[in-house]
């Protein structure tokens, strides 16, 4: 009797699978993200263009400070990188926001292998990008290098440790969870689903990253970067390690700069090619560590 009356009774919703609205291969769901995230941008720079809204696109010119640069880069992450993600999580993956894997566990161990990683790699990246910037001879890279170099140097102003939080949040953590949520948790997972060559999909994902950065001279050091976010994600299947690791990378580089602004001895320090050497070096043998202590939870 107990055995009949467990098989009559109705099936709880909540233990049956979410169903998606479309089905899609993962061909058509690519190229469906890949609109998603070009519609967005399209929308937030038409928005931007009107006069109300255009410290949307902020300038020193305009008379916008730091700070309201600061609240359009918030927005910007979320709108461009965040906002596809999302609909795309929501509508067309079977589980929907799980697809994230933020939900997968990662251990304190590797998230201590990694933020190392990032820590020692960036003296690597930063002499990288001091190196490829002298040695440029086109004068119109030259001119637009210049260019960008002005900005970064309004932009990134934070004359106090209020500051110092605020660009933190605006420029380390929303883009390392935005970005983390569209590139590795979307792109790379959809371009994996598309090919047996999984080495492919991350690489194709970190140029796609680098791409969206829009610095020429950082192209190939963005890429770089790409690629360690992109073999963290596949090694231990988790979105957490990422977002910490980038959050990092981005925290690290501001840091830097805030106390360049406040130290002047922080500010004449250079790296050197002993520091140069020994970044590559930790860096490499964290990877390393990272991929070794992941081998059993590689799909």
């Amino acid at each position: 009797m107990a055995k009949l009356l467990k098989t009559e009774l109705p099936l709880d919703d909540s233990d049956q699978p979410v169903k998606p609205l479309f089905t899609f291969g993962p061909g058509m769901r690519a190229m469906l993200l890949v609109a998603l995230v070009f519609s967005c941008v399209g929308i937030y720079e038409m928005i931007s263009k009107a006069q109300q809204l255009s410290w949307l696109s902020p300038s020193p010119e305009n008379g916008d400070t730091p700070q309201t640069a600061w609240i359009a880069a918030i927005i910007r992450s979320i709108f461009i990188f965040g906002v596809p993600a999302l609909i795309y999580a929501n509508v067309f993956p079977q589980d929907r926001f799980g697809y994230f894997r933020l939900n997968v566990p990662v251990s304190g161990m590797k998230i201590l292998i990694g933020a190392f990683l990032m820590i020692f790699l960036l003296p690597a990246i930063n002499q990288g990008v001091t190196w490829v910037n002298n040695a440029i001879t086109n004068q119109e890279l030259r001119t637009f290098e210049d260019e960008m170099a002005k900005l970064d140097a309004w932009f990134i102003q934070m004359p106090t440790f209020g500051g110092f939080l605020f660009c933190l949040l605006a420029n380390a953590l929303v883009p390392a969870i935005c970005e983390e949520l569209l590139f590795r948790a979307g792109i790379q997972q959809i371009l994996m689903e598309r090919t047996r060559f999984k080495h492919v999909s991350i690489i194709a994902t970190a140029m796609i990253f680098a791409f969206f950065h829009l610095d020429p001279i950082s192209v190939p050091f963005i890429f770089l970067a790409g690629l360690i976010l992109g073999y963290a994600f596949y090694w231990t299947g988790s979105l957490r390690i990422t977002i910490v690791m980038h959050f990092l990378f981005n925290g690290i580089s501001i840091f830097i700069e805030y106390m360049n602004q406040h130290s002047e001895a922080f500010k004449n320090y250079n790296v050197g090619m002993g520091i140069f050497v020994i970044s590559i070096i930790g860096s490499a043998g964290f990877m390393f560590l990272l991929w070794k202590s992941s081998q059993k939870e590689i799909l």
